[in-house]
């Protein structure tokens, strides 16, 4: 046995030799013997020595004098000769795809370690045995005979034998498999369709041949009518002349063959492209064929007419419906539908489609001609519809100076001068300032040959601000009808005697359901530098206009006149007949509407809040939108710099107030949303805008739900709210450097951005963090628009001081949470997927969401594999979270209700039910 010396010999005290493979691997843990010294590189084997199983190679292990070890393949030596070693392959032999007709050429590279001789043989696999090929299979490549379709397929392999001092070592390539492609059809055609002949009994299509032995055809197809419906035959049951019909045939690539995309020759009838199927091995096609006309028609009638024979002019001829009955001189007869005009040769005047025009087709009829027969539908009428405006352009009211009192209306005349009745017929505002002025109803919504004009008027709004209006006057109807003007109005400044002045204005219009009603006093007046407007509802004629309006009726009061403050003002008692009525109260401006639901005021609340023997007609109700002053305004401000906000909307503060005598209550909170509308300023690009706000007393902001939308090409921000207080509208953008490419990345930032949900500090979020059941209530009571207050404690473990006691109280306060049966709420718990389920259901109670919806709990959980585990208190939570489509299961097809869920999923969680409410965009 011999063996190389290490180039760094320092410290080698002597070698062990181990019975080996050449994986280098010990076949025995004690050594044959010990060689002490390192330069002993020979060691003989005594004759006898056993050799273990597998045994293939020495390894020679050296120890030096710090106990390293090194191992080195030693050369056996048997009776003085070196045996071969197994040759190594360097480049496997890999696969060949070739076309029939084509030999493939298979090469190796091997190697011999030791210097040895290589010799190859190339064996084919044969069922599950290895055979030799020919001797012109010994070289390191090996090309095969030409190939035939059933080559493909065959498996090849090369045994590589090393020989050296007589004796041998071989090793098996891997398989290389011989691919071998069918050839394409290019071309295919059947032979022997026997086409449908007029007024012959149904047969089939016929026994098909092919026109190549490399493709099949399936014979004795059944003709049926072009679309795919059975075959539609005369009362005698034959084919029908003038009729068109078609066969599906199907054609089958042989062995080594495969189809392209091609259309067929058939010997009759007109065949279509084909589709392919299977990789090419099939090809299905459609021939059709319309009989020979044996017999000749000699008369056409209208069988039905079509379903409409009056248009509008403009609208498009529509020959729906209309059947035809062909007569033949074998007194046989066919029924024809208009899809089937063209086909059977029967042209129609006008042609379907053919614009209506009232000058050309008004009481014309539709002619049909067949082998110049004709027949003749009904005459067609072709109204026109038309209206004139007194108004064509731009009307300018006479310009005012701010504390107007009124302005002449214009009167508007609408006539009829089409031929058609007009229907329908509205006025509408549209534009930037159109809440400027106020339009009066029509006087009727029908022109027709009794009564052919209508009218209506328009005008500013009493007492608008100093500046410039304008809007679009639009008048539509039925059948696409428009006409429209644009009016004009400016309001120029006050003298400066007059701004101090306070102005009443006595027969104030309001709109009730959007019609002008005169019936409240309006007083304008300077405090400081802030003007404010009060308008006080005439509380009788209201009631009376209500009581004419019937429920669910709007009362809004416009305030256009650019003041700082405006009050909208009412007793008790017609706040409790609103109430009663389903109304809804809304006070507006140029830039703000206030729509309340008469019954969250709640008269009866303030009622018993300001004492007993108390009558709501002695009560005054105030609703009041207000510029906060400027201490307040640069809170805003510095909060905003500080978190790097953006304020887009100026801060608004919203109040409401009722009072009897010296005592005053004020309505903060609500128990349902609150929608407030704040337009964004000219300029602001709307995804800028990521949410409104509400102003806590300590100057921090909360979300509150916001939806960006457009009204009459303008933007607003619609706020829903619980509370009362003074609102804006920011851009915020966050960011978390653990969350790039997260697949919930969207929706943390949105919730992040919103305020809702906030990060764990040093720009990360944690997304797969569990979330404690402290935590999911403190983002709940966010995105709802709520804030942390004291309420009644309801727990044991939740203590003042502790950072989630405000939240818990508030979320417990709505609703949102439940304690355990022994009183705590477990704030550091990891919160369940089927508690976090339980919670998201209580605030759709307050959204509104599904409210319409069955859950069928026991169908929609059967569908999930774990349903068992799913606690009986949860089920129909969980159901309804899954049909809101708030929560789904997870991807293995389970709802893991017992699983906590992670900060990721939380946000999208809250996400998708205030997005499926229709709370945030």
């Amino acid at each position: 046995l011999s063996w190389t010396i290490p180039v760094d010999t320092s410290g080698i005290t002597g070698y062990k030799v181990y019975w080996g493979n050449n994986s280098k691997e010990k076949l025995s843990a004690d050594a044959l013997y010990t060689v002490i010294g390192a330069d002993n590189c020979y060691q003989e084997v005594p004759d006898g020595t056993p050799l273990p199983d597998g045994a293939e190679y020495f390894l020679i292990y050296s120890y030096g004098a710090t106990g390293e070890s090194y191992d080195f393949l030693a050369i056996p030596i048997v009776d003085n000769i070196v045996y071969a070693q197994t040759p190594g392959i360097n480049t496997q032999p890999t696969g060949v795809t070739v076309s029939i007709g084509e030999t493939a050429t298979f090469t190796i590279i091997a190697s011999a370690p030791d210097g040895g001789s290589l010799s190859y043989q190339w064996q084919i696999k044969s069922g599950s045995k290895w055979i030799d090929l020919s001797e012109a299979a010994t070289s390191s490549s090996y090309t095969t005979p030409v190939a035939t379709y059933t080559d493909n397929g065959t498996q090849y392999r090369c045994v590589v034998t090393n020989s050296k001092n007589g004796t041998t070592a071989t090793v098996n390539s891997n398989a290389a498999t011989l691919t071998v492609n069918p050839d394409t059809i290019t071309a295919a055609s059947v032979t022997g369709i026997v086409a449908p002949s007029a007024g012959e009994s149904p047969i089939t299509v016929g026994n098909l041949t092919a026109g190549n032995e490399s493709y099949t055809v399936v014979t004795r197809l059944t003709w049926e009518n072009s679309d795919g419906t059975p075959a539609t035959l005369t009362a005698e049951g034959k084919f029908k002349a003038a009729w068109t019909y078609q066969a599906e045939i199907e054609m089958t690539a042989a062995e080594g063959y495969k189809f392209q995309a091609l259309t067929p020759t058939v010997n009759t009838g007109t065949a279509a492209s084909g589709t392919l199927d299977g990789e090419g091995s099939m090809l299905t096609f459609i021939i059709t064929f319309a009989p020979t006309e044996a017999l000749a028609a000699t008369g056409i009638s209208v069988n039905i007419q079509p379903a409409k024979l009056i248009y509008a002019e403009g609208e498009a001829l529509d020959i729906s419906g209309l059947r035809v009955t062909l007569a033949y001189k074998d007194g046989s007869t066919a029924n024809i539908g208009h899809e089937q005009l063209a086909a059977n040769n029967i042209t129609v005047n006008p042609e379907n489609g053919t614009i209506m025009s009232a000058e050309e087709h008004n009481g014309q009829t539709i002619t049909l001609t067949c082998n110049s027969h004709t027949a003749t539908t009904d005459s067609l009428t072709v109204y026109t519809y038309t209206i004139n405006l007194s108004e064509t352009d731009t009307f300018t009211f006479t310009p005012q100076r701010a504390g107007y009192s009124s302005v002449t209306p214009l009167t508007v005349t609408v006539t009829r001068t089409g031929t058609g009745v007009i229907t329908n017929l509205a006025a509408a505002l549209s534009g930037i300032n159109s809440d400027a002025f106020i339009l009066g109803e029509l006087d009727t919504t029908t022109l027709d040959n009794t009564v052919t004009s209508a009218a209506f008027t328009v005008k500013p709004n009493d007492g608008l601000a100093a500046g410039n209006y304008s809007a679009v006057v639009t008048v539509t109807s039925d059948h696409s009808v428009k006409k429209e003007f644009e009016i004009r109005f400016t309001v120029n400044r006050q003298s400066a005697s007059s701004v101090t002045n306070t102005s009443v204005k006595d027969g104030f219009d309001i709109l009730i359901n959007g019609k002008a009603v005169t019936s409240a006093t309006a007083t304008t007046i300077l405090e400081g530098n802030k003007t404010v407007t009060s308008v006080v509802v005439d509380d009788k004629k209201v009631e009376e206009k209500l009581e004419h309006e019937g429920k669910n009726s709007v009362v809004t009061i416009p305030v256009i006149n650019g003041s700082d403050t405006v009050i909208g003002a009412l007793k008790g008692q017609t706040l409790k007949i609103m109430e009663n009525m389903e109304a809804v109260f809304e006070i507006k401006t140029e830039n703000v509407s206030y729509i309340i639901p008469a019954s969250q005021l709640n008269i009866d609340g303030f009622l018993a809040r300001l004492g007993e023997q108390i009558e709501s007609k002695d009560v005054d109700v105030c609703v009041k939108i207000s510029e906060p002053d400027s201490d307040s305004v640069k809170i805003v401000e510095d909060t905003a710099s500080k978190n790097n906000y953006q304020i887009i909307v100026k801060p608004i503060k919203f109040e409401i107030t009722c009072t009897n005598g010296d005592k005053t209550v004020e309505v903060s909170k609500f128990n349902a949303y609150v929608e407030r509308l704040i337009a964004i300023p000219e300029g602001v690009n709307p995804s800028k805008i990521t949410t409104g706000v509400v102003v806590n007393p300590d100057g921090t902001f909360s979300h509150v739900p916001t939806v960006i939308t457009m009204i009459d090409g303008k933007y607003y921000a619609k706020i829903n709210s619980l509370t009362n207080s003074m609102y804006s509208v920011i851009y915020s953008h966050r960011t978390f450097n653990d969350v790039e490419n997260h697949w919930a990345q969207k929706d943390i930032l949105d919730m992040a951005s919103r305020l809702i949900i906030s990060g764990a500090g040093n720009d990360l979020f944690e997304p797969e963090r569990s979330i404690t059941r402290a935590e999911f209530a403190a983002v709940m009571v966010r995105a709802l628009g709520l804030g942390p207050e004291e309420y009644k404690n309801d727990f044991s473990d939740v203590k003042s001081g502790d950072w989630y006691s405000g939240y818990i109280s508030t979320a417990s306060y709505y609703g949102l949470i439940k304690g355990y049966d022994d009183g705590t709420f477990k704030p550091d718990k990891t919160v369940s997927r089927q508690e976090a389920m339980a919670i998201l259901v209580r605030a759709m109670d307050i959204t509104k969401l599904g409210e319409e919806r069955e859950t069928g709990t026991n169908t929609i959980l059967s569908t999930f594999d774990d349903n068992t585990d799913v606690s009986d208190w949860a089920k129909d939570p969980i159901a309804k979270c899954l049909i809101t489509g708030v929560v789904t299961g997870r991807n293995n097809g389970c709802i893991a209700p017992l699983d906590g869920i992670k900060r990721a999923e939380a946000a999208i969680m809250v996400r998708r039910l205030l997005i499926n409410s229709n709370l945030i965009n």
